[in-house]
């Protein structure tokens, strides 16, 4: 049995990330929502190195 799960995503906006914690927090979906940015990611697309903001 699992005692918990942990759940990670990435949204578009702040804004999106807050109303994403909202949504599922008052629909008891999650205990408690942890929103943490802006994040930058690295990687490789398309055989060029690239970086993004979260």
């Amino acid at each position: 049995m699992t005692d918990f799960v942990q759940v990670s995503t990435a949204t578009q906006s702040c804004e999106q990330a807050v109303d994403l914690a909202r949504s599922v927090v008052q629909s008891r979906l999650a205990a408690g929502a942890r929103i943490i940015g802006p994040v930058t990611s690295a990687f490789w697309q398309d055989g060029a190195f690239g970086t993004g903001e979260e």
